[in-house]
């Protein structure tokens, strides 16, 4: 269950896209191509690389289709439009990074941390997201068709318009969760009225 002040619905939204674009005008996702983890790979070679550090890395001329990347630090990392499908990223912390347009079909994101980063359009068709953490995250129009979310964290995540199959959610933590069809779901939340109050006066 999770414990939140009632606020304005679409205000972790606003700020969420607010922090993402600043997040790339003041450099923070600019290219690592210096790390000495990613240097030991040539452009095009499969990306295997767990427990890795590629925290703020531009990946997105690599090839990380299958790729191991379990455990790896990937915060920042700059993914917009690269091809992970079947990739592991088991544990990985993608916190911050920008993954939209990402193919992540079949991928397996067990245990990903992947607050606040941007799922726009992503594909996650047949994606293994068991206890992933979302919380936060910008996702409209990303495809989950066939994708497990069970014990998902979906606090304060704005799914308008995603591609989803019916009972996708049925395991996974609603807070402020704004649905494919534009409707905001609590279903896990427990709302503390008076420090509501107290925060508006």
């Amino acid at each position: 269950m999770r414990v939140v002040l009632r606020s304005g619905r679409n205000w972790h939204s606003r700020c969420a896209l607010v922090l993402y674009t600043a997040t790339l005008l003041t450099g923070c996702a600019a290219s690592q191509e210096n790390s000495p983890d990613l240097a030991k790979f040539r452009l095009g070679e499969r990306l295997d690389c767990p427990g890795c550090d590629l925290a703020i890395a531009d990946l997105r001329r690599h090839n990380l289709v299958g790729a191991d990347l379990s455990g790896a630090d990937l915060s920042h990392a700059n993914l917009h439009g690269v091809d992970m499908s079947g990739a592991n990223l088991t544990n990985a912390n993608l916190e911050g990074a920008d993954v939209g347009h990402a193919n992540l079909t079949g991928a397996v994101l067990n245990g990903v941390n992947l607050e606040r980063s941007s799922l726009m359009k992503a594909v996650l068709r047949g994606a293994v997201l068991s206890d992933v953490k979302l919380t936060g995250i910008w996702m409209p129009e990303a495809i989950l068709t066939d994708a497990i979310l069970d014990g998902a964290d979906l606090t304060d995540v704005d799914m308008t318009s995603a591609v989803v199959d019916d009972g996708a959610f049925d395991k996974a933590v609603l807070c402020n969760t704004t649905l494919p069809d534009g409707r905001a779901r609590d279903r896990d939340c427990v709302f503390n009225e008076r420090n509501t109050l107290d925060d508006i006066h």
